[in-house]
């Protein structure tokens, strides 16, 4: 089952980064490449429980299928497919650079329990950083239900992020007070915050990230926004 989530997974991403290179050369009329995969973390406790009577928990982690989830999608993308698999003429339409799949050096992340989670194998297996970006997490941010309305929540600190996650640089927008400021998102604020990511995105392609593959994990929501 968790290979099946990862396949999946992996459809989703090779269909996002041919969707956004095609969107990057037309938006900016350059032959600049960056390739950027798109992965939507890994089942988490609420995905698991969503027919369920539980309350939902605001930042919640991977489940066991989640973790395994993690674990596939990382040896996915750091093992070469069989050379009787892969013809030398598509090689450069899935990846294969350098012996690797996918030669990912770059990753970004949100700062949600769950997005930390999912990029950690893959950072261990890879050696490379990832940096965490506040402005990647679930529409609505992170709030809970009490009362009858929501309140919103700070998110793990700069000091609980750095204990777990030791190869994440982050964001000074991470600080000892959490990541996450104010109640609940509205719809429209997050849509802007999805025009403000993909800005930087076409900025740094034609930049830092030229020519580079850049990983990004995030959110369902927020990455149907992304690519809108």
């Amino acid at each position: 089952q968790s290979l099946r989530h990862a396949v999946i997974c992996i459809r989703a991403l090779t269909l996002c980064q041919h969707t956004l290179n095609a969107k990057h050369i037309a938006d900016n009329f350059s032959l600049t490449p960056l390739n950027l995969y798109l992965v939507r973390h890994a089942q988490s406790a609420n995905n698991a429980k969503i027919d369920g009577p539980d309350p939902r928990e605001p930042d919640p982690a991977l489940t066991a299928l989640g973790e395994r989830q993690a674990l596939a999608l990382a040896d996915y993308l750091t093992t070469a497919p069989e050379p009787d698999q892969l013809s030398d003429t598509l090689a450069w339409r899935y990846g294969v650079f350098d012996g690797l799949r996918y030669r990912v050096n770059r990753m970004v992340t949100s700062p949600m329990q769950r997005a930390l989670q999912t990029s950690q194998p893959l950072a261990e297996k890879l050696s490379v950083p990832v940096k965490v970006w506040p402005e990647l997490c679930e529409i609505g941010g992170l709030y809970r239900y009490q009362g009858g309305r929501t309140h919103g929540l700070p998110g793990m600190t700069r000091a609980q992020i750095r204990e777990r996650f030791p190869l994440y640089v982050l964001s000074t927008h991470i600080t000892q007070h959490g990541w996450w400021r104010g109640d609940r998102e509205t719809r429209h604020a997050a849509r802007q915050r999805a025009l403000n990511v993909a800005a930087t995105v076409r900025e740094r392609a034609t930049a830092d990230w030229a020519n580079e593959h850049v990983l990004l994990v995030a959110h369902a929501g927020f990455l149907n926004l992304l690519l809108q």
